[in-house]
């Protein structure tokens, strides 16, 4: 998944790719200065730039771990520090907490992950805190809020059950305060929700197959109203989306 850095001015903006095996190229929107800034066989995936895009924040699997790892890399002068085990790290906007979330299995090799964050000081890793578990699903893809508030996330009811390589489990979106209160499911359960992403108009925009077919969708924050941004057209229209309170059938996220 790349990740952008905008360094102050609307022609200042770099992204970031990770492909595997290959290191994780830098380049500017319009193609040009490519910058390789991991290397080795290791697989590199999942970079977030820092709020000042001095750095990257990256899950590496480990060669001798065996286990996803979290590195951290100064890009000005390339030096790299593992903080911590764990998939999805993304960077706070927040410029006043050093923060990053990430999802971290329960045990290893597991599919059950649970949410986590965790605070820089002076390049160590400290303050990790599980911010969101669940006794009945998997907490993946965290994805903060523009002001580093809340993150929104997905779940995926009994990740073990999989049909055809997909887990087969209800999966929905919700977001939650980064100290772990006010959590709230933004969709139905009636379909596939993955991948949130919060943009600046307090809306979160995931992967749906509530259309019939896997699309962008849309969902405000408060009130929560889903609005399809890219679907395929029904000869029906499309299913209206309701918030629905957290039921038996729900994922259960414990305190």
């Amino acid at each position: 998944m790349p990740d952008a850095a905008r360094e102050g001015d609307a022609h200042e903006c770099r992204v970031c790719t990770v492909e595997p095996h290959d290191g994780g190229p830098i380049v500017d929107l319009d193609g040009r200065n490519v910058i390789q800034v991991t290397s080795g066989p290791a697989q590199d995936m999942h970079p977030s730039f820092s709020p000042d895009g001095s750095r990257l924040v990256y899950a590496s699997m480990g060669s001798r771990s065996g286990q996803w790892e979290i590195w951290v890399v100064t890009l000005a002068t390339r030096e790299r520090r593992m903080v911590g085990y764990g998939l999805f790290p993304t960077w706070s906007p927040d410029k006043t907490a050093d923060r990053i979330a990430f999802q971290r299995a329960r045990q290893r090799g597991s599919r059950w992950f649970s949410l986590w964050t965790l605070d820089l000081i002076d390049g160590e890793a400290r303050r990790m805190t599980e911010v969101a578990v669940s006794s009945n699903s998997a907490i993946i893809s965290p994805s903060w809020s523009p002001d580093g508030k809340r993150i929104a996330f997905s779940t995926v009811v009994d990740p073990a059950q999989m049909n055809k390589g997909k887990p087969r489990g209800q999966q929905d979106v919700w977001i939650i305060d980064a100290d772990g209160g006010n959590r709230h499911r933004l969709t139905d359960g009636t379909s596939t929700c993955l991948s949130p992403c919060w943009a600046n108009d307090s809306r979160v925009y995931f992967i749906s197959d509530r259309g019939g077919h896997e699309n962008v969708w849309s969902v405000h924050t408060d009130p929560p109203s889903v609005w399809p941004v890219a679907a395929a057209k029904m000869q029906n229209g499309l299913p209206e989306a309701k918030k629905t309170e957290i039921g038996s059938t729900a994922p259960e996220l414990e305190k």
